[in-house]
């Protein structure tokens, strides 16, 4: 662990409760305390009269934890962590890290929402040093590594891109930089969560989730790999996959995640559903492809149509789109997987008698929003006995982090 106004590094964590006077529009009685993790050092030197004292001068971007065993000291941290504040555009040059797949779709998001992007970089390329730069790399280090890159370079405003997305005013539905605001029910249901995950695996992995959406610190465990080659189909998964399983791919967009499926059983059906007419016409050769925006509710809503992997149910769509439970849909799936940029958890309320009748293998998004915190893996814990549910993170930032529950069956 690290310490929170020094940053150095800490054998054992010292959690110390600090007294401070609470900003105004704050006043609260949980404002008036915090918990923090300080070495001996910056312990004796912290003044501890309310009236006198005050916040760390610097919260410490990355802590490296050795045992998912420090999981309550690590949870007390979440409760009681400063709140950070959402990342702004400076007004300084806007200039782009990393040039892979989230890199082009972050220069189509900006110029959808008329932001000027004055370049792209990666590795040593140049780029000046007063710009605001936005890292667009998620897959292949850990956020704080690429940032203290920059920062030995000389970068001074180093930012997530993901936060940006959610506070530049824009209709474009993108908003995966979302930070959690949990009240005290939250923090309460998240700890039954997290008693429940089946591995010490998905406890590190669930910990890491909610240390980045609730107070943007990257939490890096010991022995946490962290990797989308195997998003939806982990080890775990693919050791219990029989022939001729039924697929039910929610939110196919281009049939990449239903080719990869078939390939891990013999002679699976898969049966596709992707609401966008765009995504959809990418696809070919498969069983059968249905055009529903799923849902809790057979009904209509407003759809944000043409945006590829974004497109999603949406106050700011343009279009009405034909809504479905599955179990309007009379299937009969031995595995579901669910990836609607946020619609998961309606569409999950949405497949009850699917879910208890079938008893299907589920592996769903729960990054998106809010409800992945505890609303989605809570319902499915409640709903389905004998299952093991695991939690895996497969990007840096929480930015694709997957409920995934196994029924017992499956190991007989």
């Amino acid at each position: 662990m690290n310490c929170d106004d020094c940053g150095g590094e800490m054998a054992e964590p010292n959690l110390c409760v600090l007294m401070f006077s609470p900003l105004a529009e704050e006043r609260r009685e949980s404002a008036w305390h915090r918990v923090s993790n300080l070495c001996a050092r910056c312990e004796t030197l912290k003044r501890t009269d309310v009236k006198k004292a005050y916040p760390p001068k610097a919260r410490a971007p990355v802590r490296r934890i050795d045992e998912a065993s420090n999981s309550t000291f690590a949870f007390e941290c979440l409760k009681n962590r400063w709140v950070p504040q959402p990342i702004y555009l400076s007004g300084k040059p806007l200039w782009l890290y990393g040039k892979g797949e989230l890199g082009r779709m972050a220069e189509e998001y900006l110029q959808y929402a008329g932001v000027v992007v004055a370049g792209t970089f990666e590795h040593d390329e140049p780029a000046p040093l007063d710009a605001q730069v936005a890292v667009c790399i998620v897959r292949n280090a850990p956020y704080s590594e690429i940032e203290g890159r920059l920062r030995a370079r000389g970068f001074r405003n180093v930012v997530p891109f993901y936060d940006l997305t959610d506070t530049i005013i824009t209709d474009h539905p993108w908003k995966n930089g979302w930070l959690a605001r949990p009240e005290k029910t939250d923090f309460i249901k998240m700890e039954e969560v997290l008693d429940r995950w089946w591995d010490e695996a998905s406890i590190k992995h669930y910990l890491q989730f909610l240390a980045w959406r609730i107070i943007r610190e990257e939490w890096i465990f010991r022995g946490l790999t962290i990797t989308k080659d195997n998003m939806f189909f982990i080890p775990e998964i693919a050791g219990v996959l029989r022939k001729n399983e039924v697929f039910l791919d929610c939110g196919a967009y281009d049939g990449g995640v239903s080719a990869a499926f078939r390939k891990l059983s013999a002679g699976a059906q898969t049966i596709m559903v992707e609401p966008d007419a765009a995504n959809r016409s990418h696809i070919g050769g498969f069983d059968e492809v249905l055009p529903f925006a799923l849902s809790d509710l057979d009904d209509s809503a407003l759809f944000a149509e043409g945006f590829g992997l974004c497109s999603k149910l949406s106050p700011s769509g343009k279009i009405m789109k034909r809504t479905a439970r599955i179990d309007m849909l009379c299937l009969d799936p031995t595995f579901i997987k669910l990836h609607l940029e946020g619609g998961e958890f309606a569409a999950i309320r949405g497949a009850q008698a699917t879910l208890l009748r079938c008893r299907p293998i589920v592996a769903a998004r729960v990054d998106h929003n809010p409800d992945g915190l505890w609303k989605t893996a809570d319902y499915l814990m409640n709903l389905l006995p004998n299952y093991r549910f695991l939690f895996r993170n497969h990007c840096w930032c929480a930015s694709a982090a997957v409920v995934y529950a196994i029924p017992e069956e499956r190991y007989a």
